[in-house]
């Protein structure tokens, strides 16, 4: 309750545990967020531990890093549609590579490359999620020893040629990656899009 009560609302309460912003939601206020754990404890899910976290507004990207040795070789970005309305932060859809700033792209790349550093992550692809606030810049949401979920992959293969698990396994068996700094064209032949489309409520489709 004293975390709680330190805390600037509005917040995200999300479980330690989980993938596709499953169980993520924002809470307006220290009540909300109690009411929210007490809930969940009531609906029995008593061992799940919860994470408070502050709330960043702004847009969202997933970044993959291929790092070797602790020298960056290769980065890009996509932009991360969430839902616009409610509390929850269902991805909506994808758009890679990044449409946003170039001076944009550069900070928020930098921000992730700091942050790999500092965590020791020096060898191999790696996921970052972050959001990038007009008042304070970026904010790394999460870092994954691996590469993205999903479509990532497919994504960076049809973009770039590139198979992040083969790239993955060269980078940690020292084989020699450096080469991938010269797939990174300014504008790719090939973009991905992907859209989905969300329900505003809770039921059951009928067909």
């Amino acid at each position: 309750a004293g975390a709680v009560a330190a805390m600037r609302f509005p917040a995200v309460l999300k479980p330690a545990k989980g993938s596709g912003s499953m169980g993520v939601i924002k809470v307006a206020s220290s009540q909300e967020a109690m009411d929210e754990f007490v809930r969940r404890r009531a609906s029995g899910r008593r061992e799940e531990v919860l994470i408070l976290e502050e709330y960043i507004d702004g847009p969202e990207f997933g970044v993959e890093l291929v790092m070797q040795a602790g020298a960056v070789v290769f980065c890009s970005l996509m932009d991360l549609a969430k839902q616009s309305s409610g509390v929850h932060f269902q991805g909506t859809g994808r758009s890679f590579p990044s449409n946003v700033h170039p001076m944009v792209q550069a900070v928020v790349a930098s921000h992730c490359i700091a942050a790999a550093t500092a965590l020791g992550l020096t060898s191999g692809v790696l996921d970052l999620d972050v959001r990038y606030s007009e008042s304070s810049g970026p904010r790394v949401l999460e870092v994954n020893a691996r590469m993205g979920g999903g479509s990532v992959s497919v994504m960076h293969s049809l973009a770039y040629g590139l198979d992040l698990v083969e790239v993955h396994l060269r980078a940690l068996l020292g084989c020699p990656v450096q080469h991938l700094a010269a797939l990174m064209p300014a504008d790719p032949e090939v973009h991905y899009e992907a859209g989905w489309v969300m329900s505003p409520r809770d039921g059951v489709t009928v067909g």
